[in-house]
């Protein structure tokens, strides 16, 4: 289950308000409006381009450069495709499923970008648990750094007081995989009180740092066995980040990704108190445009390199975003049968993949047809099958059209 999935922080809150407990650095009608903004079904469309109205942010530095994509509007024309048995366009996949924007590039080019709902091109929307890939990414520019010399590294040889917890023994690269074997929601059964818990704690309430709040889950497996999403294992990686570069995890994204790749825009990233203190929330509150989004994509849709340089370490991608243990494979990982998991990338049996965050958000990399789709939606909740099953009859249409371009072009 991906983060802030089925949502019971209205109620919890509810009854710490009730009983006179309140957040210990913000007042209770900020904690108020944060609960609501996240719980409230007519909301979700002003949180998703709000959450950093919210809470406190760090900036993410946009450099002096801007990629600027090329532009081939027609390539489209005449695109459709088939879901349950009738023919839809690109236009109606939008309304259908509540998609905020969307933009499509091919070959580096955008062949459809798109808003509703009063975004834009401006609009910061929120990643949810697509920075998670991010996160991983990052993971990889540090050992491409040389800061962390292995992801077959235990976490503790950089983190010692994990030692004396239940992450004792677990490798980078098991966390990579959601396979600590640490206690957390199960995926398929649809619990959230993991979730709530930390997330109410760490980042509603912030009585705990983030990463605090997320050593206190007990081993339940014996790690590199057992897959068990965690949106607070990502913060553990977060904090190995800011240990191992020294650095806020804001600074080392703008240094690493967001300069070179040459982002039109700021982001920002929602941190778990005010302040330089503050640590970034790793597994979610990214908050940036669509379009940089898309130029993430292109990045790890070329492997990782950029104007021919690889910025990457050999194979990182390949590795991350392959699916290679049992307990990882496609159809036991999630609700949506199609998925296996990599290092906190979601992948597909056809080597396509993606980076996924709830309600929607997600960012579609088929680097054989060097086809991109980024996407920021408001669905209704955290995962809904219907949108999920026509999400990819559109993906599996897009990947026919362009093979049937390239066909016809070869003629």
């Amino acid at each position: 289950m991906k983060f802030v999935a089925q949502l019971l922080f209205a109620v919890i809150l509810g009854a710490l308000i009730i009983t006179g407990l309140t957040a210990r650095y913000l007042p209770p009608h900020h904690v108020t409006a944060r609960v609501n903004a996240l719980s409230d079904p007519n909301k979700v469309r002003w949180t998703a381009q709000s959450v950093s109205e919210l809470f406190p942010t760090r900036i993410v530095a946009r450099g002096d450069k801007t990629f600027r994509f090329d532009n081939d509007s027609d390539f489209l024309t005449g695109f459709n495709y088939t879901f349950e048995g009738q023919s839809h366009t690109i236009e109606s996949m939008m309304h259908d499923m509540e998609t905020l924007g969307l933009i499509v590039v091919h070959k580096g080019a955008v062949i459809y970008e798109n808003y509703s709902e009063g975004s834009g091109p401006h609009s910061h929307f929120t990643t949810y648990s697509l920075v998670k890939s991010l996160v991983s990414t990052l993971i990889g520019f540090a050992v491409k750094d040389g800061l962390i010399s292995s992801v077959n590294d235990k976490l503790e040889a950089y983190l010692p007081e994990l030692a004396n917890t239940a992450y004792a023994g677990v490798t980078i690269k098991q966390a990579l995989q959601m396979s600590s074997g640490i206690q957390f929601d199960d995926p398929l059964k649809g619990e959230a009180d993991d979730t709530v818990n930390w997330g109410l704690t760490a980042i509603i309430l912030n009585n705990k740092s983030a990463f605090e709040a997320a050593l206190r889950f007990p081993r339940v497996s014996t790690p590199g066995t057992v897959f068990n999403y965690n949106t607070a294992e990502t913060q553990i990686l977060l904090e190995l980040l800011a240990r191992t570069t020294k650095m806020d995890a804001a600074d080392y994204m703008s240094q690493k990704i967001w300069q070179p790749l040459g982002m039109k825009h700021d982001a920002s990233w929602v941190i778990d108190r005010p302040g330089s203190g503050g640590r970034e929330i790793g597994g979610a509150f990214f908050n940036a445009t669509l379009g940089d989004w898309a130029r993430f994509g292109l990045f790890i849709s070329r492997d990782g390199v950029w104007e021919s340089e690889p910025l990457l370490p050999d194979n990182w991608l390949a590795d991350a975003t392959t699916t290679t243990e049992a307990h990882l494979a496609h159809g036991k990982v999630d609700k949506n049968w199609r998925k296996g998991y990599g290092w906190h990338w979601w992948t597909f049996a056809d080597r396509t993949f993606q980076a996924d965050g709830s309600r929607g958000q997600s960012i579609f990399i088929d680097p054989a047809r060097e086809l991109v789709v980024a996407r920021a939606s408001a669905w209704p909740e955290d995962w809904v099958e219907k949108y999920d099953d026509q999400t990819h009859a559109f993906y599996s249409g897009l990947s026919a059209f362009v093979d049937s371009k390239s066909t016809a072009a070869k003629k």
